[in-house]
């Protein structure tokens, strides 16, 4: 059994399931005892809440039990609990809000930090370490416990006026991701280093000191380190913890902390470059809507303006089809009057027509009276051996006539104007 708290990078749950330093060691150890003493056993994981609470169970806890939560090794905790060998470099150092100043010696720090208040998990190296501080130089020093390390980071982070401990590679991790944390120059603190915990009546001791014994470990935990903090991060702990000079160290320190300020302005820098691309992108984009906007706006217009043009031509085809309408109805009304006109013509026609044959056949019977009353050419010669007559009607019945007679020894010859012609029978 594993009895753990969560420690980022070093035991911590995810999605997919635990992660982390000490997870990736208790899977090699369990690895390890299978090759080595044969022995076929599976390990199970249970989460402890808090930090205080993992470390006082450890004090108490089975025999057979381990506990990890990134335990830095401290000669009081070895009276209390047994350690495996330290598997990585544990340097602490003091971190503050970014309000307070940054101090170089301890009679600046009495200056700077009197009214500030520490931040602590309980029973951690953090809390002791402040209690230590309040002891020698801050003896008003309020100290608040928060339950998780990350909470320490957050509060710093975001309030002014706090402080307290940190692992140096969480510091670096912290201010690698942009936390607003500020490392003091003093109170940095060397430890014996990082290990996995077990009871003191525990029978683990000597496959423990067997695992760590063994050459290809060393190389198994730095590769492990790397893959949760990275290889620059990784290979710079381990070189400052082998360079036992203060002086060295800070310079080193410095060094790192320029390092990542250069790439968090760098990434600044690209940031801002992106997103005055992104800014440009955006005004090029809203340019492109504008202009199809305004062209949209154009087509709107025309498409309106060509409607308000339909619509008139459709009124004037309304009205001009209402004055064809008219028109029509009045083309009918003429053509009925027209017919009406024809008809009475057609009877009018055929009235004439009778009219006409009556008179005709009058005049031509007149006509025929007529020209029996006329003197036919016999006639003219018994009278008159020589002659000549013009006889020329002007239609069918001349309105004069001549008459040849001879009565005794008298001639008569009478040129004789005519009236009642036309009239059937009259002459």
């Amino acid at each position: 059994m594993v009895f753990f708290a969560p420690a980022e990078a070093f035991i911590e749950e995810k999605a997919t399931g635990l992660s982390g330093i000490e997870y990736d060691l208790m899977q090699d150890f369990v690895a390890f005892l299978r090759r080595q003493y044969g022995l076929d056993i599976s390990i199970s994981f249970q989460k402890i809440e808090s930090f205080s609470d993992l470390y006082q169970r450890a004090k108490v806890g089975p025999s057979g039990a381990f506990f990890i939560s990134s335990f830095s090794i401290t000669p009081e905790r070895q009276k209390e609990v047994r350690f495996s060998p330290p598997y990585m470099p544990d340097i602490e150092v003091l971190i503050s809000s970014l309000n307070l100043p940054l101090v170089k010696d301890t009679a600046a720090f009495v200056r700077a930090f009197g009214k500030a208040r520490g931040v602590a998990v309980p029973n951690s190296t953090y809390a002791q370490n402040l209690l230590a501080l309040r002891r020698n130089y801050l003896p008003g020093l309020k100290i608040e416990y928060v339950k998780e390390y990350q909470d320490i980071r957050q509060r710093i982070s975001e309030q002014d006026n706090y402080f307290s401990f940190s692992q140096l590679e969480d510091y670096l991790l912290n201010t690698r991701r942009g936390l607003r944390l500020r490392r003091q120059n003093v109170f940095k603190i060397n430890k014996i280093g990082r290990g996995i915990i077990y009871s003191l009546r525990s029978d683990w001791e000597e496959p423990i000191q067997a695992y760590f014994a063994r050459p290809e470990v060393e190389d198994f935990i730095r590769k492990t380190v790397e893959k949760y903090f990275g290889p620059e991060e990784s290979q710079f702990i381990w070189k400052i913890a082998q360079d036992k000079a203060l002086i060295t160290q800070e310079i080193q320190l410095l060094t790192k902390e320029r390092e990542i300020q250069t790439e968090q302005l760098q990434a600044q820098n690209q940031q801002i470059s992106r997103q005055n691309q992104f800014i440009l992108y955006g005004l090029a984009g809203l340019l492109g809507v504008g202009l199809v906007s305004v062209f949209m706006f154009y087509l709107y217009w025309i498409k309106q303006k060509n409607n308000r043009m339909l619509l008139h031509k459709n009124r004037e085809i309304e009205e001009q089809k209402a004055e064809l309408m008219l028109l029509n109805k009045a083309l009918t009304a003429q053509n009925e009057e027209i017919e009406k006109q024809k008809a009475l013509i057609q009877s009018a026609h055929q009235h004439l027509s009778k009219a006409n044959k009556k008179l005709t056949d009058s005049i031509l019977t007149a006509r025929t009276i007529q020209q029996a009353l006329l003197p036919f050419e016999a006639r003219l010669r018994r009278v008159a051996a020589d002659f000549f007559l013009i006889f020329q009607p002007k239609d069918i019945v001349s309105g004069d006539f001549v008459w040849v007679g001879q009565v005794g020894q008298k001639r008569i010859v009478s040129v004789i104007d005519c009236t009642g012609h036309g009239v059937p029978g009259v002459l």
